[in-house]
């Protein structure tokens, strides 16, 4: 009788155990407000604390809606969309890839960021994991890690410093690599809410570089923003 009381607290107290190792965080998805005053804590890789200022306050603020999945995005103008991604312009060291970076773990749709830089040199070496090359990689959405926060089963991709890679070579093989990841990110259906880009050219620069159709495929897929002011560096 003892040996089985035992059994039985023991089989109990494993199922709780596995509960409890098993079960998703309920994490507290925080709010644009909690966003905001969260980025005026931060400090740039220099030591420098991120400012907020008359430059950049709206675009800001716009994000930490988008961020947090508050409806009211969609309220700031006829081209917002919580369902679209990111497209953030603007001149060397205004803050771009700081944001990006403070932003990359959101409720609404966390991702990864690579530069493009970085990309384009992977192509150019060959590079491949889990049987997919470079292209096809970064071509579709990235499985995220168990017990991810805010349990997302998918990442997106932020693509960082857009327009700074060279065309690549791979075996005498030249390829617009960062062109033809975003046409298949469009043209596959992923959702658009998966795709971010930083970039310090502005709209007319990205046209002459890539051409006018991938200017009009980044407005479709990307609410645009672009962040004045001087360097923070």
């Amino acid at each position: 009788m003892r040996l089985a009381r035992e059994n039985e607290h023991f089989r109990i107290e494993k199922e709780k155990y596995y509960a409890k190792i098993t079960s998703q965080i309920d994490w507290k998805i925080p709010s644009s407000r909690e966003l905001y005053e969260g980025l005026r804590q931060t400090k740039s890789q220099s030591g420098k604390p991120f400012e907020v200022n008359k430059d950049n306050k709206s675009v800001v603020h716009a994000l930490c809606l988008y961020f947090a999945g508050d409806g009211r995005f969609n309220e700031l103008g006829q081209d917002f969309n919580l369902d679209k991604g990111i497209l953030l312009l603007g001149k060397p060291g205004v803050g771009k890839t700081h944001l990006m970076d403070f932003f990359k773990k959101n409720p609404h749709a966390s991702y990864t960021i690579p530069t493009c830089k970085a990309i384009a040199e992977k192509y150019t070496k060959g590079w491949s994991k889990d049987e997919f090359n470079t292209i096809e990689y970064y071509s579709t959405l990235q499985t995220a890690e168990s017990c991810h926060i805010y349990n997302q089963e998918y990442l997106g991709t932020c693509f960082g410093d857009m327009g700074s890679e060279a065309e690549s070579n791979s075996y005498g093989n030249k390829r617009s690599v960062i062109e033809e990841i975003i046409f298949t990110r469009y043209e596959s259906k992923l959702p658009f809410k998966y795709t971010h880009m930083t970039s310090n050219l502005d709209a007319n620069m990205i046209a002459t570089k890539y051409g006018e159709r991938m200017r009009d495929r980044l407005r479709e897929m990307c609410n645009v923003f672009i962040l004045e002011g001087e360097s923070f560096r």
